[in-house]
């Protein structure tokens, strides 16, 4: 499954919503904020408010008084902030007590089909069931997949009762799984896709620092290099990645003879600050 970004949010405006959150909402995400703060500040130690508020599109010193609760909190910020920070539908809904109670059945079924769509694009295991299914050896049985993916049956089982509710998915009456996309299946562009995708990026490289110990180097292929480069050619070099990334999964894919399934990551990032041209 090839898996794109197709939105990101705007986070340039700091605009807070018209509901705005009182009491333990507020509370609740602004103690999220700072867990988060902290965990990172943790993990590198020359991790600094400025960097988190960067990671976060927000200006540092909005960002310190919404941590110091001298900021108030509405339901756009939770939304924009929760996004960056890789929050489901589901857990931002929670953090807005005006909100929690829907309105109509209508607004209860999108809510449930934004949270599947988040879940589907922010977990690894949705992309490699439904590459599974194109083994030959695949077994329609949740156990089998479980076992073979390395997950819980109870994830297994989640994750069909998602795929099936968007449309991505079908049991037929003998009980075998279809896939309804053809293959062709890329992130939904709505407001969660950015934290979703974040999410799921995070995934793939904890399982690829996995793979570096536990799977044998004949069966895997890890490698970097670092260069100096224009980055005005950063966006042909995207174009070229995709190319890339699309040929080598048409090449491996085209066999009678399916095995395995496996994860293919491309970074290519920055490691020094631009340097302006004279």
């Amino acid at each position: 499954m090839d898996s794109l970004p197709n939105k990101a949010l705007d986070l340039k405006s700091d605009r807070t919503g018209i509901y705005m959150l009182e009491g333990t909402g507020a509370d609740n995400f602004r103690e999220v904020l700072q867990t988060e703060l902290l965990t990172r500040c943790k993990n590198n130690r020359a991790y600094s408010l400025r960097s988190y508020a960067k990671s976060l599109e927000i200006d540092p010193s909005v960002l310190s008084k919404i941590l110091n609760g001298k900021r108030v909190i509405g339901e756009k910020l939770v939304k924009r902030l929760g996004s960056r920070l890789g929050l489901s539908p589901e857990e931002m809904q929670d953090l807005m007590p005006s909100a929690r109670e829907v309105s109509s059945p209508k607004d209860s079924e999108y809510l449930r089909l934004s949270i599947d769509s988040f879940e589907i694009m922010a977990n690894w295991y949705h992309y490699a069931i439904l590459e599974l299914m194109e083994l030959p050896h695949f077994k329609s049985d949740p156990k089998w997949v479980a076992n073979t993916l390395g997950i819980t049956t109870s994830e297994v089982n989640l994750a069909r009762e998602r795929l099936i509710r968007v449309g991505i998915l079908e049991i037929t009456k003998d009980g075998q799984w279809v896939e309804l996309t053809d293959g062709k299946m890329t992130t939904i562009g709505n407001e969660f896709s950015s934290g979703a995708f974040r999410k799921l990026q995070r995934d793939i490289l904890q399982k690829a620092l996995d793979a570096l110990e536990e799977t044998p180097m004949q069966e895997r292929d890890q490698t970097s290099m670092t260069f100096s480069i224009d980055s005005q050619k950063l966006p042909k070099a995207r174009e070229m990645i995709k190319d890339f990334r699309r040929t080598l999964a048409r090449f491996l894919g085209k066999s009678k003879t399916k095995d395995r399934v496996y994860h293919l990551g491309i970074s290519l990032y920055p490691v020094s600050k631009k340097m302006e041209q004279k």
